[in-house]
């Protein structure tokens, strides 16, 4: 996850400092053909969510505890991936308002607005409650980027991933927050209809 986050932000730092000032454009539809690529691949793994839950539900006692925590998963996922749709939206409608890429509007919603240390703590919370219905055994095979950690540096999260990012970059980001958080879901559900195939 840091390298993939972290080429992103030096993408994101050389678009900002105006090296390519003659690229900007590419480079902004480079973002934009990313997030369209995500976005398939965040339907596509919605649809696998989907299947899982209707598969455990089929194999198991709808009361039963499997299914009952496939139910807390699902609800968990698409939760965690409305809120993200939501900043989304916020960072729409503030482009859509000024016109152009003002990333000091993007810096008060997402560290002075509060609205990345929100999303860090959802990160966070939805990746402890998508564990949660495991076993320990079973949590040690989750292999989840589903995670948001200030770095050692004196820099929070927040602020390391959306200070002087444009507003491309950041959707491209909670796309790739909303993938993570589907693989999570994904592998979870797995266990559990494992763990119901195995009964």
């Amino acid at each position: 996850m840091k390298i993939r986050i972290s080429i992103l932000l030096i993408s994101v730092v050389l678009y900002s400092c105006g090296q390519y000032s003659n690229r900007k454009k590419d480079i902004l539809e480079s973002f934009h053909e990313v997030e369209i690529s995500m976005d398939k691949s965040a339907r596509n793994l919605s649809l696998m969510s989907d299947d899982l839950v209707n598969e455990i539900k089929l194999n198991s006692d709808t009361q039963g505890d499997v299914y009952q925590s496939a139910l807390i998963v699902d609800r968990t996922t698409k939760g965690f991936v409305y809120f993200v749709d939501s900043l989304h939206g916020l960072i729409t409608k503030i482009s859509q308002k000024n016109g152009i890429d003002d990333i000091s509007n993007h810096n008060r919603l997402f560290i002075e607005g509060g609205k990345g240390a929100e999303l860090k703590n959802r990160i966070n919370n939805t990746r402890e409650t998508l564990l949660s219905v495991l076993t320990e055994s079973e949590r040690v095979k989750v292999k989840s980027d589903l995670v948001a950690k200030d770095p050692i540096e004196h820099l929070t999260w927040e602020t390391e991933l959306f200070q002087h990012t444009p507003a491309a970059a950041v959707v491209t980001l909670l796309k790739k927050f909303e993938n993570d958080a589907y693989h999570t879901n994904i592998q979870v559900l797995q266990l559990l209809l494992k763990r119901e195939n195995d009964k």
